[in-house]
């Protein structure tokens, strides 16, 4: 259950609920770690972790930006618009690397889940309870000239963006 928007959680709720629903493996599998126990969705930067390769792929979901639109025509609300960045790195040549075109099918698979989740019924109903609406999801950029230790990484940024109207009298 997603964390209802208040006027006193404006910016905790909305990261917490996208962070919660991005970290569950029902929504979003680790197409490296079937058993689903490998940590996959981070709050921060990893980098250090995943010196080694053996944790690749992952997902950084980043705390929100929003915009106080301003009130609405009635005065009794505000609206706020939400963007929210999530950023995916997957390893060409996987943990091991030894398959060639492992990064770029897990980037694949990864990017599309998350479409598929944010995109999904049950998970904007869910979005919409907790008063996160207009929820959208998109590809905003891809970087495959990366390189950590000499070996070649695959990043992909995506954007998700939804909005708030929060009384602010009755």
């Amino acid at each position: 259950m997603a964390t209802t928007l208040t006027t006193t959680n404006l910016y905790t709720a909305p990261y917490d609920n996208i962070f919660s629903i991005l970290d569950t493996r029902a929504n979003v599998a680790n197409p490296r770690d079937a058993s689903g126990l490998k940590k996959f969705v981070y709050k921060d930067d990893p980098e250090h972790k995943a010196a080694d390769f053996a944790g690749f792929p992952y997902i950084i979901v980043y705390l929100p930006m929003y915009t106080n639109e301003g009130a609405t025509a009635s005065g009794k609300s505000r609206l706020f618009s939400y963007r929210q960045t999530v950023v995916v790195r997957t390893i060409k040549g996987g943990s091991g690397g030894s398959r060639t075109d492992v990064g770029h099918s897990d980037m694949q698979s990864i990017v599309e889940s998350i479409r598929k989740t944010i995109d999904s019924a049950s998970i904007k109903l869910t979005l919409r309870r907790a008063l996160m609406f207009h929820v959208n999801v998109e590809v905003i950029g891809y970087d495959d000239t990366l390189v950590y230790d000499q070996r070649p990484v695959y990043e992909t940024e995506l954007e998700i963006t939804y909005s708030q109207r929060q009384a602010i009298s009755a």
